[in-house]
């Protein structure tokens, strides 16, 4: 109880210190753009993003290395280092942005949503289209990316499963990479980009020169 009561009081610390990052933005003449998207949505393109990729892991690594048995002491050691690599995830999310902060690591925070056992990683500070990009894909490419590369290399079952889990497990990540990107080609690249506490997603902002122009 005390976990989830500080939880709470942390979310709420976060909403606030969001809302008034916003506000002080658009009072100093740049626009909100929203690019928050439902779970439902994420959860649904995440296999879009990311599913071809693990797709295509599997099917190289079978042409390359046919298929093995997976005992049951293997399922249960992928078991124990998928869920290792969950906070691990979220630790390279925060490493990576928090070296394009101004703050560096005081930008960074890191928690658990009890309602859903999500844990969480929160970049408090705007970051420029690329450090956002960079700081969403890392997961993506170590934990997925590289470590089904090291499966085709050595012909290892368990890499290659924990690298498909971990290549499923960054979809909502790039799922919010591909509307970050989607919304940079609409809006123009000079935009700064600002995660959401609370939602998927980030609020984008450019400046609104019409407002400038008439004050």
């Amino acid at each position: 109880m005390g976990k989830k009561k500080n939880s709470n009081e942390e979310q709420k610390r976060r909403i606030a210190a969001y809302q008034d990052l916003c506000a002080d933005m658009e009072s100093r003449g740049w626009m909100k753009i929203d690019g928050t998207i439902s779970v439902e949505k994420a959860t649904a393109m995440a296999f879009v993003t990311a599913g071809p990729f693990a797709l295509l892991f599997l099917i190289l690594y079978f042409w390359i290395w046919q298929w093995s048995s997976f005992t049951l002491v293997e399922g249960s050691l992928l078991l124990l280092l998928f869920l290792i690599s969950i906070p691990v995830h979220e630790g390279i999310h925060g490493l990576t942005w928090g070296c394009f902060c101004k703050n560096r690591w005081h930008s960074i925070g890191f928690g658990v949503m009890w309602s859903s056992l999500t844990p969480y990683c929160h970049c408090k500070e705007p970051l420029g289209v690329r450090a956002y990009f960079w700081g969403g894909i890392m997961p993506f490419l170590i934990l997925g990316v590289g470590v089904s590369f090291f499966a085709l290399m050595w012909g290892n079952i368990l890499c290659l499963w924990l690298g498909l889990l971990n290549l499923l497990a960054a979809g909502g990540d790039t799922t919010i990479l591909y509307e970050l990107l989607k919304c940079r080609k609409e809006n123009g690249g000079d935009l700064l980009i600002v995660d959401h506490p609370n939602q998927c997603g980030f609020v984008a902002f450019r400046k609104n020169y019409e407002k400038i122009e008439v004050s």
